[in-house]
């Protein structure tokens, strides 16, 4: 991080983590991201080589929008 700061790099660390790594299925990755327990400022880590983060999140973003969240999302 240090060498980050000398060259004028921000980071940005996640907040909650899908933990979808572990590949237990969709209803875990629910639970470790509920998106009634996420709040303003959270930064969310999900991967996209995973199918059960595939099926769990247009679930988690559907009611994280009905509450008028905001998203960015980066690829890297």
């Amino acid at each position: 991080m240090m060498v980050a700061k000398k060259n004028g790099i921000t980071n940005i660390l996640w907040t909650k983590s899908a933990k979808d790594y572990m590949h237990k299925g969709k209803d875990f990755i629910k639970k470790r991201i509920n998106p009634n327990k996420v709040k303003e400022g959270d930064v969310l880590l999900f991967h996209d080589n995973n199918k059960y983060t595939i099926e769990a999140l247009p679930e988690i973003l559907w009611v994280l929008k009905e509450k008028s969240f905001r998203f960015s999302f980066i690829n890297k």
